[in-house]
């Protein structure tokens, strides 16, 4: 899961991680994305991802 501009990471065959029915606590749509690093590893996989709270720290 990274939060990046999605132009950019679906040449690397990343989606946005709507697709598997997930979303992000900071609400950014299309600029969640996620990657199966395994095909399938998400199959069933549906909710709220959230971060450490030191990733809200970094004020990015």
């Amino acid at each position: 899961m990274l939060l990046e501009d999605p132009r950019y990471y679906r040449r690397f065959g990343f989606v946005p991680a709507s697709t598997d029915r997930l979303d992000n606590e900071y609400g950014v749509g299309d600029a969640f994305m996620a990657l199966e690093l395994q095909p399938g590893a998400l199959r069933g996989v549906e909710g709220l991802v959230r971060y450490a709270p030191e990733f809200a720290e970094t004020g990015c």
